[in-house]
């Protein structure tokens, strides 16, 4: 089956929903946020782990954990995607050291491609020089702090980057009843 929609977001992440952490948690919310924000957007994530138990996800979201746990697979649901869909609107890398099969995707199907970076790890040059590589051209990259952005420019030099600050968020029904305001 093909999917036409040109609605199709489709994201890479390395873990999110049954994963554990902040970057999982990270992930989660981005996710949701994407769905919600228009009327008939499709998202497909590919996650590169799963840990626990999956929860509820939204329902316009294909969610392709069957293959998490393994390289091979990931990549080969990569490929599959690339196949089985006929255009996407965004691609979104969910984290640095998946940026070479976001990059290709978001070339197959000629659309942005949105990287997120949380902290640490991109505040120096990684071990794989593809993704140092590609870290140098990326147009649009979503950050949690000011300072993780400004690290990571520092050593990727991108060349008319556009950055979205956008921090970390917490559910708050999680925490003792809070309900949301």
């Amino acid at each position: 089956m093909t999917e036409k929609s040109n609605d199709n977001v489709i994201a890479l992440v390395p873990d999110a929903f049954g994963g554990r952490g902040g970057i999982a948690l990270y992930d989660r919310l981005l996710l949701r946020a994407i769905c919600n924000s228009a009327q008939g957007v499709h998202v497909t994530a590919l996650p590169r782990n799963v840990c626990y138990e999956l929860e509820a996800m939204p329902s316009n979201l294909q969610f392709l954990a069957h293959q998490a746990g393994s390289k091979t697979r990931f990549l080969i649901e990569a490929l599959s995607i690339a196949a089985r869909i006929q255009s996407a609107r965004l691609v979104v890398c969910g984290h640095l050291h998946l940026l070479p099969i976001a990059k290709a995707l978001s070339i197959r199907f000629d659309c942005p491609l949105l990287t997120v970076i949380y902290g640490r790890e991109t505040w120096t040059q990684t071990p794989h020089s593809l993704v140092n590589y590609l870290s140098g051209r990326l147009e649009y990259v979503a950050y949690i702090r000011k300072y993780t952005f400004e690290r990571f420019c520092d050593w990727a030099r991108p060349h008319g980057i556009q950055g979205f600050y956008l921090p970390n968020a917490i559910e708050l029904t999680r925490y003792g009843g809070v309900h949301p305001i």
